[in-house]
């Protein structure tokens, strides 16, 4: 029976007992409050199309995410029966569970729980949309799609020639399933990438998955997609096939993730499924009289791709009787491929259809006999396409088409003048780069190249069929040495601009556009270590490139590319950009907790900057050091680090560092104690940062003055700073600091027993956590939400919240962790009236903390004192003692042990 609130009429009719299944519960508490399922969706943090799913009772959310996110949003933080019913009808559902199978098989055997970390309805890279219908392709989309559909296919590959559409059919049926996929799909081209190792960082990018230091990427991308129910789209792989295995390894260990491929050449693995996407369906030679005469021609899609590509250049183009059967023979000539066909018709402006047929014969006869260096007969006719397509250009476009071939993914205006515009006198031909621009626009007008309108500019791009021709091109035009070069020189002046803006002032714009250009940043950075390439430029870039690395938490990769460019760097006038890579790279590895090697390569960078007289690298590497010291708990050697920076600091005028410097002092203060001189110092940071509107140094001295007013029991300042980092933060786009900075308010509401804030702080750290796979940051905000579920009088919700987040500890080994998660459940048990088993598990919990001197956090000290002061006042002085005297000789191993299972 499925229960509706119109059919109903009476809500006030039904208990939490009228209903015996999660989805009919969730779909009456959701239309009790008055939200769609698409409005719940947002709320909870999943795909829409996930709610009918769920109100189908076909899966369930996790136990965690049900008590953290849906509790809230449907009202029910204080309302315990209701809660309670849904926890049960949830858990039962659950035990019908059957295992889980690995590898590429099929996904039947995949559980109905969803264990996985909630993503946004928009994911972060969305299916592009395309904005032309897709024709003749219906029974390909309808085939795949039910392929898409069973069980058993878990990876399908578009294979087809370069034109023939692979990726425009990828996308149009991707937007036909993308609702089966509770977590939606994401689109990845490989395009710009040239290494099979790069496809893991490349999809863990489009996931929007943070590196770990912690963990192989491999087991990062398979511990944030294991339960994830996802389709991932990934486009181009036909240069990557040796990373095949990966993508199976990751399917294999992911049985709710289905993948769709586009390559030239099948992958040829275990459990693919191989689709050949063929070119569009064309009249045979010698029928378009028939088929004219009886009107069908016209509906063959080719010749309708055709009339719409040249419309949209031509607004008068026709079809007509008298250009029909051309456009037919063109369409045939083409072998009916989207591509070609669509950069014939783009010629429509210029040429009628009976020209360009003359225009075919003419040109060596190449459209029907192919080039003789290609073996695929679709292949020669793409070239000849593309090939015709070139040799109409002008000489200053053709050799402005194949100079634009050192680009990777894109390019501006500005880039393109730089590059390719040589005024030289050796260069051949001339091209000043005052034509650059209208060359540029003379491409695009003939589809040769693509744009993508942005805010403030416009971006440039080449098909990646197109980008393979020009770059044979220019390969054997004898400028390919020079151009990339000249690429490497723009880029590594880019860099040091970027580099002083991250580092000064314009921080969020700057690293947008590092963002934006990253990939053209690894092209130089690949080309800087060919023997041809003008090193000191490269060593340029990769030193001031590094900035936008550790604004980004490229950690991984940068320590790595890094790594390779010291051993380039042997001259004596290149050690100022020695000294800069070591402390960078030093800083990298710090940041992936290698100590050690951090230290050495930082300590190096600090040999060489004194005599060199590098005072701002000097800084910085001192800076560099002191953060490791901190971490390694060498305090006094942290402290005499940071006194020597922020002094060079002052002498050079260097006010971000300064500010970060001073920052890092300021915490080494509140954790040796001295409060005082840690605020001080803290708030010199901040209004140095505040004077050049450095937002990273605002939002780092601001989160660090609300920890110290925090320990200082200065609660209310304590709010105010984290309040105002919080806005900053918001502001970089750090989901990290984000988590860090609702933990704290958490925490402070709490103190403050504003336990509705509170829980609603909590919530949000859980779901940024969730969202950004961090599972060492996750069982805190769980227990606040806990706490805060106590104080609303539902202890059903608390429980659970309790007991995931001592489950998180425990797999963590977080001994504080699990103390604190063990007085969470005595403050349950006391609500519950259990007073002696409250006042036993504080009396181990506090035994505990005294013999191994631990420490809990505010909110969990709070609650231990409140259960023995208040104990104490119910059980009376005789059974006190006794409960307390029983509790300090338990053992924590089974008293976890035994909460666990509850």
């Amino acid at each position: 029976m499925m229960y509706n609130l119109r059919m109903i009429g009476r809500a006030s009719t039904l208990g939490p007992d009228s209903f015996h299944n999660f989805g009919e519960l969730l779909r009456y508490l959701r239309e009790r409050a008055e939200l769609s399922q698409r409005e719940l969706a947002l709320q909870v943090g999943y795909h829409y199309s996930y709610m009918s799913r769920l109100e189908k009772n076909e899966r369930i959310p996790d136990i965690a995410t049900l008590m953290a996110r849906f509790i809230p949003a449907l009202g029910l933080e204080d309302d315990p029966r209701w809660t309670e019913r849904l926890l049960r009808l949830a858990a039962s559902e659950e035990k019908t569970i059957a295992p889980r199978k690995s590898g590429l098989s099929s996904a039947s055997s995949s559980p109905k729980t969803d264990a996985t970390f909630p993503i946004l309805e928009s994911p972060l890279n969305q299916l592009p949309l395309s904005l032309t219908p897709l024709l003749g392709r219906e029974k390909e989309v309808e085939t795949v799609t039910k392929l898409l559909m069973r069980f058993d296919v878990r990876l399908v590959t578009f294979v087809g020639p370069p034109g023939v559409g692979k990726t425009r059919l990828a996308i149009q049926v991707a937007n036909e399933v993308v609702g089966m996929f509770a977590q939606g799909a994401v689109f990845l081209d490989l395009a710009p990438f040239r290494e099979p190792q790069e496809m893991l960082a490349a999809l863990a990018n489009t996931l929007g998955i943070q590196e770990t230091s912690s963990n192989s990427l491999m087991s990062h991308l398979i511990g944030n997609l294991r339960q994830k129910n996802i389709l991932l789209v990934i486009d181009n792989f036909e240069h990557i096939l040796s990373a095949a295995p990966q993508l199976v390894q990751l399917l294999g260990n992911s049985p709710q993730v289905k993948a769709l491929i586009t390559s030239r050449e099948a992958l040829r693995v275990t459990g693919e499924r191989e689709f050949s996407v063929l070119p569009l369906p064309l009249p045979q030679k010698g029928e378009a009289d028939t088929v004219l005469e009886s009107s069908q021609l016209i509906d063959y899609a080719a010749i309708q791709l055709f009339a719409q590509r040249a419309q949209a250049v031509d607004h008068e183009f026709q079809l007509t009787l008298e250009n029909l059967n051309a456009i037919a023979e063109i369409c045939r000539r083409l072998d009916g491929l989207p591509l070609a066909i669509e950069l014939a018709a783009a010629r429509s402006r210029i040429l009628s259809p009976q020209a360009m047929l003359t225009q075919f014969d003419r040109r060596l006869d190449w459209v029907a006999r192919g080039t003789r260096d290609s073996s695929s007969t679709s292949r020669q006719t793409l070239r000849g396409a593309i090939e015709w397509s070139y040799n109409i250009l002008s000489e200053a476009e053709r050799a402005l088409l194949r100079r634009l071939a050192v680009f990777s993914d894109g390019w501006t205006t500005n880039a393109a003048e730089a590059v390719c515009g040589w005024e030289a006198p050796d260069a051949n031909p001339v091209l000043s780069r005052a034509e650059v621009l209208d060359l540029l626009i003379q491409l695009v007008d003939k589809s040769l190249v693509l744009t993508e309108k942005q805010e403030h500019e416009t971006r440039f791009r080449f098909l990646e069929t197109i980008h393979d021709f020009t770059l044979e091109k220019l390969k054997s035009s004898g400028e390919e040495v020079q151009t990339r070069n000249r690429h490497l020189a723009y880029y590594a002046d880019f860099a040091e601009q970027m580099e002083r803006h991250i580092d000064g002032f314009d921080q969020i714009e700057w690293a947008l556009a590092g963002d934006q250009e990253h990939n053209n940043l690894r092209a130089a950075l690949e080309w800087g270590l060919h023997p041809q390439a003008e090193l000191s430029d490269a060593l340029r870039l990769a030193a001031s490139v590094s900035m936008f690395w550790i604004a980004r938490s490229y950690f991984r990769e940068g320590f790595e590319r890094l790594t390779l460019y010291l051993n380039c760097v042997t001259e004596s006038d290149q050690q100022p950009l020695r000294t800069k890579i070591l402390l960078r790279a030093g800083a990298m590895a710090n940041y992936m907790f290698d100590f050690a090697t951090g230290r050495k390569l930082c300590e190096e960078a600090i040999l060489l900057a004194r005599p060199l007289g590098e005072k701002r690298s000097l800084a910085s590497a001192l800076f560099y050091l002191g953060e490791i010291l901190l971490n390694l708990g060498q305090y006094q050697e942290a402290h005499t680090a940071f006194e020597e920076s922020i002094s060079l600091c002052w002498e050079e005028n260097y006010p971000s560092q300064l500010s970060m410097s001073l920052t890092s002092l300021g915490m080494l203060l509140g954790r040796q104690g001295d409060y005082a001189r840690a605020q001080s110092t803290l708030e010199e940071a901040l209004a140095i940062a505040s004077r050049t509107n450095d937002l990273w140094g605002k939002s780092h001295a601001l989160l660090s003055l609300g920890a110290i007013n925090r320990y200082h029991n200065h609660y209310d300042a304590a709010i105010n700073y984290l309040e105002r980092s919080l806005e900053m933060t918001l502001k970089i786009g750090d989901r990290h600091s984000e988590g860090v900075s609702y933990s704290n308010l958490a925490i402070l509401y709490m103190i403050k027993e504003q336990y509705a804030k509170a829980g609603r702080a909590a919530e949000k750290a859980f779901a940024v956590f969730q969202t950004i796979g961090d599972e060492v940051q996750q069982p805190f905000p769980l227990r606040m939400m806990g706490y805060a579920a106590i104080h609303a009088g539902n202890l059903v919700r608390a429980r659970v919240l309790i007991q995931e987040s001592l489950r998180g500890n425990r797999s963590l080994e977080d001994i504080p962790g699990q103390l604190a998660c063990v007085v969470a459940f005595a403050r349950c048990y006391f609500e519950e009236k259990d007073y002696k088993r409250a006042v036993s598990l504080c009396a181990l919990i506090e035994t505990l903390m005294n013999r191994d001197s631990v420490r809990l956090l505010e909110p969990d000290l709070k609650a231990l004192q409140e259960v023995l002061m208040q104990g104490k006042k119910k059980l009376g002085k005789s059974n006190y003692e006794a409960a307390y005297s029983e509790g300090k000789s338990l053992a924590l191993d089974e008293q976890i042990m035994k909460l666990m299972i509850v």
